[in-house]
């Protein structure tokens, strides 16, 4: 990817337009937020490629994909990894969906989500659900609860 920088900006709200990105997916190509305008959009920010609570994370949102299909909606996974690392990663595990490198966490931070309180571990893992609007719907965070991102993201979007 370029080095895009993202403008700094307050934390994303409920009801609110999600702030806007470019990031590269794993085949290097550039993925805007814009892209998918009237499709909702799971954003799953987990902190490494191929990390044991990252395999989980990444599988159960793979084992559940054709749940957000059938919803329309649009899965990507975003972690600091390279993109030749996102292809190894969704390659030895099948993942069906788009990873985004957002190097050195410069979105997650530029919206204001910084690591930090929990040696670096509480906003590493994060889901955010937008609607077919572009706007924030549901966010959900756990370092800890990798499946429960999931679980979270499906209850939405089917309401959606």
């Amino acid at each position: 990817m370029s080095n895009t920088k993202f403008k700094q900006q307050d934390r994303p709200k409920i009801g609110e337009l999600f702030p806007t990105f470019e990031m590269v997916d794993q085949d290097e190509n550039t993925v805007k937020l814009e892209d998918f305008k009237g499709q909702p959009v799971v954003l799953f920010f987990y902190p490494r490629d191929f990390s044991g609570g990252c395999v989980i994370e990444a599988c159960s949102f793979r084992d559940k994909h054709e749940i957000f299909q059938e919803a329309g909606a649009v899965v990507l996974g975003i972690s600091p990894d390279s993109p030749a690392m996102h292809r190894q990663f969704r390659k030895a595990f099948g993942l069906p969906y788009s990873l985004l490198s957002d190097k050195k966490n410069a979105f997650k931070k530029a919206i204001g989500f910084s690591s930090g309180a929990l040696l670096g571990l509480d906003a590493d893992r994060m889901t955010f659900i937008i609607d077919r609007e572009g706007k924030l719907r549901h966010q959900y965070s756990s370092i800890f609860n990798m499946t429960k991102h999931v679980k979270e993201a499906i209850n939405i979007v089917e309401a959606l």
